[in-house]
């Protein structure tokens, strides 16, 4: 893919439009592909956590921010409260980064009509992540299986096509 946009000239710009949008994707599920490969080995505990003093409330607005121009396109209500906590938390940066972007990107995907909200804010010594929809939420028949990976539900349903664009 790189080989043939680096050879742009040769194209239309509808074209070189939509050799980007393939690149774009491409390099969004090679991501994907990673981050499962990630959660696999989380579960296989064969991670080790690099926790650093994290400014929690701006780096976490700064990821949900990434969602705003998704969640317009998607027609939804987007609410963004992520406000400085008293002090900086200890967290693995990568880890918060993919817990965060895996729950919005849910958020959109079954979220059809209404609002997406994210809020940080501190919780005794700690901080505390609500992100809150208006979509069809998990079956109570599922609930139970909630911790348990990659099960998909059959009684819902996603939004088809809805991705988060990046320029």
């Amino acid at each position: 893919m790189e080989e043939l946009l680096s050879q742009a000239k040769k194209y239309s710009p509808a074209e070189r439009e939509l050799l980007d949008l393939v690149h774009r994707n491409g390099l969004r599920l090679q991501k994907l592909v990673n981050t499962l490969l990630e959660f696999t080995r989380i579960e296989a505990g064969r991670v080790q956590a690099h926790y650093e003093p994290v400014e929690l409330g701006q780096f976490t607005e700064e990821l949900a921010s990434n969602f705003r121009s998704a969640m317009e396109r998607a027609g939804l209500r987007f609410e963004i409260d992520c406000k400085p906590l008293p002090e900086p938390v200890y967290v693995d940066r990568e880890m918060w980064e993919k817990i965060v972007l895996n729950l919005l990107s849910n958020a959109l995907k079954f979220t059809f009509e209404g609002s997406v909200s994210i809020v940080l804010k501190a919780a005794e010594r700690h901080a505390q992540l609500t992100i809150k929809d208006t979509g069809s939420g998990i079956p109570a028949s599922e609930l139970p299986h909630v911790s348990t990976g990659f099960i998909g539900s059959p009684e819902r349903r996603a939004a088809p096509l809805r991705a988060l664009e990046s320029a």
